[in-house]
């Protein structure tokens, strides 16, 4: 959920959250990676979820356009894709 790539496009520094330079090691440790990204988030660009999609094509990337950082009570969303898989 929001997930940090780097800090090209972020001001806050990202301490353990950053990542290496290729993903594909992360890709194949799992079968199914699901990103959720809301295109207003304040603190995680949209952008960074395009960069996991690049190096590895079997993420599923779920956009929203109104959800910030995700800071709701509920992500009704989130709970039925756990509960499919």
């Amino acid at each position: 959920v929001a997930p940090p790539c780097d800090t090209e496009h972020c001001d806050e520094p990202l301490a353990e959250f950053e990542l290496g330079e290729s993903l594909k090691k992360f890709g194949g440790q799992v079968e199914h990676i699901f990103l959720y990204q809301s295109k207003d988030d304040p603190a995680v660009p949209y952008q960074d979820a395009e960069k996991y999609k690049k190096d590895v094509s079997h993420i599923e990337i779920q956009w929203f356009e109104d959800r910030g950082h995700f800071t709701q009570e509920s992500f009704p969303e989130l709970v039925k894709k756990i509960k499919e898989n």
